[in-house]
């Protein structure tokens, strides 16, 4: 027995568990795939608007496709994809990519609304169009790119105009969806709806076929996860929450730890010092509470219950003629014969009850104050 409560062990348990799970959350800064929260677009993420599907589909045509934390990463011959970004961070720092753009080094697809445009792309001279609601696109113009229709059951954004200078790829409702600017010998390609590139979409209608043949104009593609789960990542975090969540093996170890902090739970196992039982040489209604109160605050309510019940069985029935194990309605009859103290159902309830903790110590007084009043 011990002092602290039976589910001591398993709250200890479960805030471990619960810190284990937050770290790898944060460690991988991929709330969304778990929470399934909208966010920034990322190749690891399988909520709505990750884009891990586009990144495995891109792996599978043997399309060279990577990953980058920073400019200085990123390789040449490349269409460096920027899904969704933050309006406003102080990691990036354009200068760098726009002379690599301008001397056509790479190509630029960054998808996301005027704001976030803007803040990737200030060397582009063009005014950036803000983006909008626009019906269901359900039959896009085909502009440039082999792609007939996008996201035929949902709204789409579109930019609100066609810049001058700007070129309209794909269309919805003459409203331009896809806008290709040049920058010297290089050009940018700017998509008003990033959900486009999303798992959730991508799979809709022909856009897949349109974000391939936007990425895949370079030799190889490149996902700039700066902001995303993989870009801060500890890589061991990230192993251990696909080893753990992604995994039979990992989901069963999960399962099995949590059953196991259930049965403990159950069975009441408790942790901490040995509790101090009071002794038997104090004055019996004092040392029935004292006792009582122990086996409470060591979780043991339940078995103090049982105690008495039984030390009032044992003690009793023998005095009336009756054996411990006789059935308790006729120890409760037999019992209400000779008291004046309760009748047979009351005495049959003290026998019987099972009580929530709180009731417990109540019920011990009274089936001790019976005893005493058998004579026992």
């Amino acid at each position: 027995m011990r002092s602290d409560a039976p589910f001591t062990l398993t709250v200890v348990g479960v805030v471990v568990w619960l810190l284990l799970v937050g770290y790898l959350l944060f460690a991988t800064e991929d709330h969304a795939t778990l929470l399934l929260r909208q966010g920034a677009g990322t190749t690891a993420s399988r909520n709505p608007a990750g884009v891990r599907d586009l990144y495995r589909a891109l792996q599978s045509l043997d399309l060279p496709v990577g990953r980058v934390r920073d400019d200085a990463a990123v390789e040449n011959d490349t269409t460096l994809v920027i899904i969704d970004p933050p309006p406003a961070s102080d990691d990036w720092i354009p200068g760098e990519l726009s002379e690599r753009v301008r001397r056509d080094e790479l190509t630029l697809l960054v998808a996301g609304d005027q704001e976030q445009l803007q803040r990737v792309c200030p060397f582009i001279a063009n005014d950036i169009p803000r983006v909008e609601p626009a019906p269901p696109a359900r039959v896009l113009e085909r502009l440039a790119y082999d792609a007939r229709t996008v996201a035929a059951d949902a709204s789409t954004r579109a930019f609100s105009v066609t810049p001058p200078g700007l070129v309209a790829l794909v269309s919805s409702d003459d409203r331009p969806v896809v806008l290709l600017a040049e920058h010297g010998r290089g050009r940018v390609i700017l998509v008003s709806d990033p959900r486009l590139f999303g798992n959730a979409w991508i799979g809709q209608e022909d856009n897949a076929r349109l974000v391939l043949a936007l990425c895949s104009g370079r030799s190889s593609v490149t996902f700039d996860d700066r902001w995303a789960s993989h870009a801060v990542a500890d890589q061991g975090a990230i192993e251990m929450m696909t080893l753990l969540y992604g995994t039979p093996g990992g989901r069963a170890t999960v399962t099995l730890v949590l059953g196991l902090l259930l049965c403990l739970y159950l069975h009441g196992i408790g942790v901490g010092p040995r509790a101090s039982l009071p002794t038997a040489g104090q004055r019996p209604v004092a040392y029935v509470d004292a006792l009582t109160e122990a086996l409470l605050a060591a979780g043991k309510g339940k078995e103090a219950l049982r105690h008495f019940q039984q030390e009032l069985r044992r003690r009793v029935a023998p005095r009336i003629g009756l054996e411990p194990d006789v059935d308790p309605r006729t120890l409760a009859r037999a019992m209400a014969a000779r008291s004046t103290e309760a009748d047979e159902d009351e005495i049959y309830r003290l026998l019987t009850d099972r009580l929530p903790a709180q009731a417990i110590a109540a019920r011990v007084r009274e089936l001790d104050r019976l005893r005493e009043g058998m004579g026992s």
